[in-house]
């Protein structure tokens, strides 16, 4: 007879924690378990709702309990960036870059950040900085996107085909597609 018991694993994990906190009442010298990943999930919780400002308050507290919790500094300077406080959203993700320097998506978002400012310039040495990390990893054709789009705002239509190619290389027709659109319409827009 096989008998098994059944334990519901999310609810012993609270428990534990639960345990933890109230030992942290009695004794603050204990140390306990970093607190960084849990506000920082429940920033991302409260972010993917809408609750920008309690998703603030989460990131704050990760950042205040392990200042090196770099994807904490780069969802808040997102979210600084999309409230247009850019002098803010450049600390927060200069930070996650301080703290982590390939950290691909702080780039990406610096990139976008200055692109929305006009500095083309930086929006492309961001871009090439965060494509230059993120080859390995599957969304690497994104990147490649962001370039080209770029590279398409500076006039330099011949990196913009370079990226066309690059993207094709890769199997990625719609996302190269979606360039030559762009280009299309560019070079529409010149004729009239």
């Amino acid at each position: 007879m096989n008998l098994t018991c059944r334990v519901n694993k999310p609810i012993i994990f609270l428990s534990i924690v639960a345990a933890l906190v109230l030992l942290r009442g009695i004794e603050t010298s204990i140390p306990l378990v970093p607190y960084g990943p849990v506000y920082y999930k429940m920033g991302l919780g409260y972010a993917g709702k809408g609750h920008k400002a309690k998703a603030m308050d989460y990131y704050r507290k990760s950042v205040h309990s392990d200042p090196n919790f770099a994807d904490a500094y780069y969802q808040m300077g997102k979210i600084y960036a999309d409230q247009k406080r850019y002098e803010m959203a450049l600390t927060n993700l200069q930070k996650a870059i301080d703290v982590s320097p390939k950290h691909h998506q702080a780039y990406t978002a610096l990139g976008h950040m200055y692109r929305s400012l006009g500095d083309h310039e930086k929006a492309l040495s961001a871009f090439r900085k965060a494509n230059a990390f993120c080859v390995q990893y599957p969304y690497a054709p994104q990147y490649l996107l962001n370039l080209g789009e770029i590279y398409s705002d500076m006039g330099d239509k011949g990196k913009v085909w370079d990226v066309i190619k690059d993207l094709e290389r890769m199997g990625e027709s719609r996302l190269a597609g979606k360039l030559k659109v762009r280009v299309f319409l560019e070079m529409s827009e010149m004729e009239k």
